[in-house]
């Protein structure tokens, strides 16, 4: 039995380093297309990328791609999952003033970006 645990381990971690090595090389393909300015081919598939597996270091483009299509909901959306499963930071704080601030909200930008200094100050 205990041969078997350790054959299922080696397994599990060279199957999450597969699975790791092909999110990379498809948000490689993500990034190829938004140096193309193919916006939308590259939101989409940054999104099923995203829904396959969450990963920070993946959201956060997705974030930056829909704000970059003006698509402030699926933005807002993606910043509320990362937020949800790894914590507002500074950074984060900032976005949310980002985006309020596109969609002419002015006073609910300056207090997410008043949170923002409250999480990181700056200086």
């Amino acid at each position: 039995a205990s041969d078997r645990r350790s054959t299922d381990a080696v397994i599990g971690l060279l199957g999450s380093r597969l699975l790791e090595h092909g999110l990379e090389r498809r948000f490689a393909q993500v990034r190829a297309l938004a140096r193309r300015q193919q916006w939308n081919t590259a939101a989409r598939l940054a999104e099923e990328v995203t829904s396959a597996e969450w990963q920070p270091r993946y959201s956060s483009e997705v974030v930056r791609l829909n704000l970059e299509l003006r698509e402030f909901d699926h933005a807002e959306d993606a910043l509320q999952k990362e937020i949800e499963l790894d914590g507002l930071t500074g950074e984060r704080a900032l976005t949310l003033g980002e985006i309020a601030w596109q969609r002419q909200q002015p006073d609910l930008a300056r207090e997410h970006w008043q949170r923002s200094l409250a999480i990181e100050p700056f200086g």
